[in-house]
């Protein structure tokens, strides 16, 4: 941590990539330190997301699976299970009536998520990574959350100010920033 000495290229490169998070694209995975604030987020987003929603019971909460490839009126889904193995889903398509019409709505029964903890992430190989940085809880965390983005250029900080004030706020792992930028090939 270098006792809040922070390197001034340290706080530069985090302050270039930090977006307010109501400016991060849907698209982005967004990572938190705890569940209720990946909960919340994903709660928002699904409320702001086009398109009416619909509850299904389905998969347990927190579970990825990756969509392999989509047909006409079926998706491929894989999923990685506890033993390193991977399961093969197929969904179907859907049709329920529009209540109080004559119409026939036709959908998969799939929820995005949008919000999900830097622990779950773990090992994971994401496109685009937005880091929620308030109250990271441990310096391991931050390490973690940048090694999952694929692209450097596609990883993002949050926080509810911009730029951050780095030095005040947050007691953000420099080290393991730096292990990650020397990694990247920044």
């Amino acid at each position: 941590m270098r006792n809040h000495e922070f390197d001034e290229s340290v706080v530069s490169f985090i302050n270039k990539r930090s977006v307010h998070k109501s400016q991060l694209s849907l698209s982005c995975l967004r990572l938190y330190t705890t569940r209720q604030r990946a909960a919340v987020a994903t709660e928002k987003s699904h409320a702001e997301f086009p398109g009416e929603g619909q509850g299904f019971q389905g998969d347990s909460m927190g579970t990825i699976d990756l969509i392999e490839y989509m047909e006409e009126e079926n998706i491929c889904l894989k999923k990685r299970l506890p033993n390193e193995n991977d399961a093969i889903y197929w969904i179907q398509r859907i049709s329920r009536q529009v209540p109080g019409t004559r119409h026939t709505r036709t959908q998969f029964p799939i929820v995005p998520v949008f919000a999900i903890t830097i622990h779950k992430a773990q090992s994971a190989i994401i496109d685009c990574v937005g880091i929620h940085l308030d109250n990271m809880l441990s310096h391991g965390q931050i390490y973690v959350a940048m090694s999952c983005v694929r692209k450097l250029e596609a990883l993002r900080f949050l926080s509810t100010e911009t730029p951050l004030n780095v030095k005040r706020k947050l007691g953000v792992d420099i080290d393991a920033v730096e292990i990650i930028r020397k990694e990247k090939r920044i």
